[in-house]
């Protein structure tokens, strides 16, 4: 099982990559989307967790709709601190919003 990670915050991609090891997945850390999205191409993930507001050419939530394009049955997690956009995620397809900051339980 492969699970996709990408925050601009180092820490916190540290961190939901040790909470997915803990689970049994084997993560790929990404810091900014373009290269998730080549990437999942050729690793085809089961798993993206996703910060919505990636720096870069394209927004997490554009990676996170490439993705969801090229490989449908995979899972996909939007995280944000936004607060207004938050109960988005499940009218655009994807499981419910990580809402940040958050706490280990809810991740």
């Amino acid at each position: 099982m492969l699970a996709f990670i990408a925050d601009d915050d180092p820490a916190l991609r540290r961190l939901m990559s040790r909470i997915c090891v803990q689970l049994g997945w084997s993560v790929m850390p990404f810091e900014g989307g373009e290269e998730m999205v080549e990437a999942a191409r050729q690793f085809k993930p089961e798993l993206v967790i996703c910060e919505m507001d990636l720096p870069g050419a394209i927004s997490g939530l554009d990676v996170c709709f490439a993705i969801h394009v090229l490989l449908p049955q995979s899972k996909i997690i939007l995280m944000t601190g936004d607060a207004i956009r938050a109960p988005l995620s499940s009218e655009w397809g994807f499981a419910p919003l990580l809402r940040k900051p958050f706490r280990i339980e809810q991740a």
